[in-house]
């Protein structure tokens, strides 16, 4: 073989299957443009696992952590990327996976925050995974946390009750959301209800749980967390489905929920409101109220001067996937505080038990939202990612509204994981996105074959490009 057939042939491979770290640059590229990578992480004959998955990166190592639950174990789990070889799942055992805790149907609507503390020496700056999930035996809200100091290659998990009343009727902690603010302490936020029997009526809301130190909180007796309600709903039991709890750049709390008694999305701000959508504790928009809107709510708080807070969420009349934008005034949403756009139309009504939409925002200040979707009601599902068109370094889209005063389609919908023999693939679905700018997706997968319920994962990776030589 000729020399410049041989390097062209190298070169071809490299462009097709060639991937670096993600730590690794690539210069001259958009990270949009970054090619996919699909694995299955954690998966077993007849598993049933990956359901309320929840992704973040280490922020210093760009590793990727993801939450999620094993039905078949009724346990609570966490995989993370490691060096190849090492690990004991994934390919090329890249993953490590174990169990954080295995009890009665422990582990749903799992919700996972990491940080970096750096500390001045000779205190050792610690790693902080947490994670907060629903116990449905007990119907409370948890919260497990492992530390991790230079050396230390194990968790040792501790897990705190959070809110918890004993009664049958009670539920805490369904849909929760927990994020960590800047000083590392973690919040929750999460829906309650009250089940009672008639002529009662069923109330639910959004609760907010704060951690104060350990037996010094109000949640339950000797509890170590704060917990205050946002808002409330009568006849209702899914007030707060969904919610998405971030912290903006001045450290304040924000939550974006579902408002079941006025099937609308809300945008909640801890500090001072009217009191006339939430506890008066609370400034809450009326962010989107022009049909049943609001579920699988997805937010991002304004973290600098310029940015803005955003929220991903659904359509439930329509069947659309929808994009709410902050503008402070003359927005054209029901809160004219925003602007509210269609991204996509799914081909069904996604399932209130399903999670199938999110949102993060990139290193350029573009949101990434990934969501579920089908061709027709009866295909099989696919994943899709629908990114501003800029963020490709293309000038118009293929997918969703024209921004008002624009000519084109803002949005450009690409598929991540094509339709194929599966099913339910990305019912339960979380996107973040990696300091070196690349995104992640963990999700599940129904496997028909090997009758399972799978965790998979779509990561860019940057793409090896090699210099073409001529001889």
């Amino acid at each position: 073989m000729k020399i410049k057939r041989f390097l062209g042939v190298i070169a071809a491979f490299a462009l097709i299957l060639g991937t670096v770290s993600v730590n690794a640059a690539a210069p001259n590229a958009l990270p949009a443009n970054e090619p996919w990578v699909l694995s299955h992480v954690d998966w077993y004959q007849d598993a049933h696992l990956g359901a309320y998955t929840s992704i973040a990166h280490h922020p210093r190592s760009g590793r990727a952590y993801i939450s999620y639950y094993d039905d078949v174990n009724t346990a609570l789990k966490m995989a993370h990327e490691v060096a190849a070889g090492t690990g004991n799942c994934g390919p090329g055992n890249s993953w490590w996976c174990e169990i954080v805790q295995s009890s009665t149907s422990v582990g749903r609507y799992s919700s996972i925050a990491v940080a970096y503390v750096a500390l001045d020496p000779p205190i050792l700056s610690y790693t902080k995974i947490g994670i907060s999930y629903y116990d449905a035996s007990k119907q409370r809200l948890r919260y497990a946390q492992c530390v991790l100091h230079i050396g230390d290659s194990a968790c040792e998990w501790i897990a705190y009750n959070v809110d918890d009343s004993g009664e049958a009727e009670e539920s805490y902690g369904r849909f929760s959301s927990l994020a960590f603010d800047s000083n590392a302490v973690p919040h929750i936020a999460y829906n309650w209800a009250w089940d009672f029997d008639l002529p009662n009526p069923d109330i639910s809301g959004v609760k907010y749980a704060s951690y104060v130190g350990e037996g010094t909180g109000n949640c339950i007796p000797d509890g170590s967390w704060d917990c205050t309600a946002v808002s409330l709903s009568m006849n209702y039991m899914d007030d707060g489905a969904n919610c998405s709890l971030d912290f903006n750049f001045n450290d304040v709390a924000v939550i974006s929920f579902y408002k079941a008694d006025i099937s609308a999305l809300v945008m909640a701000v801890h500090q001072p409101g009217d009191g006339s959508i939430c506890n008066n504790n609370w400034n809450c928009y009326l962010v989107d109220n022009s049909s049943d809107v609001g579920r699988f709510s997805s937010l991002h708080a304004q973290k600098y001067i310029g940015d803005a807070s955003r929220i991903a969420y659904y359509d439930s009349v329509h069947k659309q996937v929808k994009f709410a934008e902050f503008v402070g005034t003359g927005g054209n949403c029901t809160s004219n505080a925003f602007d509210c756009y269609t991204v996509d139309t799914t081909a069904e009504v996604y399932p209130t038990n399903f999670d199938p939409i999110s949102m993060d925002v990139d290193a350029q200040g573009y949101p990434i939202i990934a969501f579920m979707n089908s061709s027709t009601e009866s295909s099989p599902d696919y994943i899709e990612v629908a990114r501003p068109a800029i963020a490709y370094g293309l000038p118009w889209g293929n997918c969703g509204d024209v921004r008002d005063g624009e000519m084109f389609q803002y949005w450009t919908c690409r598929t991540v994981d094509p339709p194929d023999s599966n099913i339910n693939k990305g019912s339960f679905l979380s996107v973040d996105v990696a300091p070196s700018g690349l995104a992640a997706i963990a999700y599940a997968e129904q496997d028909l074959q090997r009758d399972g319920l799978y965790l998979k994962v779509a990561q860019q990776r940057f793409g090896v490009y090699l210099p073409m030589i001529k001889r």
